[in-house]
């Protein structure tokens, strides 16, 4: 079975530090961006060695971070023998990156596929665990309707945030 797994990244703006709010932690953006995309990559080589018959690969989109930042998480990739490829965004911005990962996500060839952006922290089992739970589930739900409720939910979540920005007015 193969898994994609869809990652944006972008080391640069934070989002959590506009309209007066701050991030959930202290850390600078860079430092948030390297600790989840370890953590994930972690958390993909744990469920590679329980999972032999699973093919894991990435397909990394980002936008505009700091060569250095590329370097190190590319470093982390190869660390783990994980297979990457990385589409670096001339025209970024989060509704670029997010059009560009749920394209990538409607044309891509896999059985499996996992959208994440560069702040969500893994456990060392989390992959683990989710692909367990579609074993568990997938004869209960074919999967291609689990993947095209999963773009549904991310079409509305981006309609919905850009209504809210428009109401607001920012």
């Amino acid at each position: 079975m193969n898994i994609k797994i869809l990652v944006r990244t972008h080391d640069k703006t934070n989002v959590h530090d506009q309209n007066g709010r701050s991030r959930y932690c202290n850390e600078n953006k860079t430092v948030v961006v390297i600790k989840c995309i370890t953590s994930l990559i972690n958390s993909v080589s744990y469920a590679a060695n329980k999972l032999n018959e699973f093919n894991f690969s990435f397909v990394w989109i980002d936008d505009n971070s700091e060569n250095q930042t590329i370097e190190v998480i590319a470093d982390k990739f190869k660390e783990k023998n994980m297979y990457f490829n990385i589409i670096k965004l001339k025209n970024g911005g989060n509704n670029n990156s997010m059009l560009c990962q749920i394209n990538a996500a409607k044309n891509i060839n896999a059985d499996l596929v996992y959208l994440v952006e560069d702040d969500y922290l893994h456990t060392e089992t989390a992959i683990y665990e989710m692909i367990l739970m579609y074993i568990k589930t997938k004869n209960e739900i074919h999967h291609h309707q689990i993947k095209k409720a999963i773009l549904r939910i991310l079409l509305t979540y981006r309609i919905t945030r850009r209504d809210k920005k428009e109401i607001k007015g920012y």
